[in-house]
């Protein structure tokens, strides 16, 4: 990447605070037939 030229770079105050209600949040999401406690057991077992 060549950057030319004045760079300005803005963070968007609200996004960024809204981006913090998902903090710590971890979903799954599987067409398994496993039951959510084994589904849960396994998941440490994907690459």
């Amino acid at each position: 990447m060549k950057l030319e030229e004045e760079i300005s770079v803005i963070i968007d105050k609200e996004k960024f605070e809204d981006d913090t209600k998902w903090d710590g949040l971890k979903g799954y999401l599987s067409n398994s037939k496993l039951y959510k406690n084994e589904l849960f057991e396994n998941y440490q077992y994907l690459w």
